[in-house]
């Protein structure tokens, strides 16, 4: 996708999957940000865009079932199945754009940022995506958070 070809009136940017798992999970999680929720609905009630990489639904899936799973220490999980589904329908409606796999000049990138800014691999292809097409990138990670402005 062209730079030229992103619509500068929507809203439009790249998520990690912290803020996407905040935003989803706030409906049933006291302990999530609810803002993230709230900057979700904002994208979609004006027709805007979540650019994702590939990796993120990886991470996205693992947390989710994660998050089925009782506790080591016997605890209830932190969602029930119900609310797994829900969450399953939710996030299948959003405005979500998963970036092709990355060709060796998106990997060399995302190389220099990670070493640069001593970030992981995965941070970086967030950190990249943003860059590359010149949108925020919304993450409750504090390094990623500092290097995407």
């Amino acid at each position: 996708m062209d730079n030229s070809m992103i619509d500068a009136d929507l809203p439009l940017c790249v998520f990690d999957n912290s803020y996407m798992v905040s935003a989803l999970f706030s409906i049933y999680c006291d302990d999530e940000d609810t803002d993230a929720l709230d900057y979700v609905e904002k994208i979609v009630n004006n027709n805007g865009q979540i650019y994702v990489p590939q990796l993120f639904w990886f991470e996205f899936w693992n947390v989710l079932v994660t998050s089925t799973k009782r506790k080591n220490n016997g605890n209830d999980p932190r969602i029930n199945q119900i609310q797994y589904s829900e969450i399953i329908q939710l996030i299948a409606k959003l405005p979500i754009y998963t970036d092709p796999q990355p060709d060796s000049e998106t990997l060399q990138r995302i190389m220099a940022y990670a070493q640069e800014y001593g970030l992981s691999f995965y941070d970086a292809t967030y950190l990249e995506l943003a860059k590359r097409y010149n949108i925020p990138l919304k993450t409750f990670d504090d390094d990623l958070l500092k290097y995407s402005k």
